[in-house]
């Protein structure tokens, strides 16, 4: 009895220094991943360190997340004759796995995120619809292995308000914004993300139709994803101008 005890623990033991080995291995990658955003306001230098890091992971997932870091670049610096070539280099796909308790499509929302509704917000802005429609007409392929993600739904709301269609996607935004999301599935560590983008929407569409106290009643989470680099440019693709008294109220 008590060597099978012994050997159960043993083996617990070493599934658990197998996780903690291939966790570390993952926390590594995405150091390497997350560093490349500390290159971004340097066009030369953040293309060149992106390529570095897609020809230098020897791990199909990393590399998808790092193609989709520079189609994100290639839309925001307007290099649109890189956007064919990146998007036949992203397989959705090497996301969708389960491992355990690990949700691929879960861990890797951020490069979703990225995908599916920055991307396409700064080709809104540019005012380039082809290739936002490029863009989008890609993650449809993906639809049926993304449907139920909450960044993806986002996205497909956010483009009916640029392509001008039904309600703009008023109502989903109301309906995050009043907690109404559990039906689909989200990273609690990105869900403030997901709404301070969802009020952004929203406020511009209260603009659009002149309703002050709508927009009012956003101020001040708009305020506050203002603060951050990524929300102040999300804020301005959207053609929100918060005066400098609302800036910092």
């Amino acid at each position: 009895m008590s060597y099978i005890i012994i050997l159960v623990f043993g083996s617990f033991i070493i599934y658990m220094l197998y996780n903690i080995f291939m966790l570390s291995k993952r926390n590594n990658k995405n150091r390497r991943l997350i560093a490349l955003f500390d290159y971004f306001d340097n066009e030369e230098v953040f293309f060149k360190t992106c390529d570095e890091f897609i020809n230098g992971i020897n791990d199909e997932e990393f590399k998808v997340k790092g193609y989709i870091l520079k189609l994100w670049g290639a839309c925001f610096y307007k290099h649109y004759d890189m956007i064919d070539d990146i998007l036949h280099n992203i397989d959705i796909n090497k996301f969708v796995y389960k491992k355990g308790k690990i949700d691929g499509l879960e861990i890797n929302e951020d490069s979703i995120f990225y995908l599916c509704i920055a991307c396409n917000n700064i080709l809104y802005a540019d005012g380039n619809m082809e290739q936002l429609n490029k863009i989008h007409d890609f993650v449809t392929l993906y639809a049926e292995a993304l449907k139920g993600q909450l960044p993806y739904a986002i996205g497909e709301q956010a483009y009916r308000y640029y392509t001008n269609s039904d309600d703009k996607g008023k109502e989903f935004f109301v309906k995050v914004l009043n907690g109404e999301y559990s039906e689909y599935r989200y990273s609690k560590q990105l869900i403030l993300l997901f709404k301070n983008i969802c009020t952004t929407h929203l406020a511009r569409i209260y603009l659009d139709e002149d309703d002050k106290e709508g927009y009012q009643s956003l101020l001040s989470d708009l305020q506050e994803f203002n603060k951050s680099k990524l929300g102040k440019r999300y804020i301005q693709e959207l053609k929100i101008e918060l005066n400098n008294d609302e800036s910092n109220a």
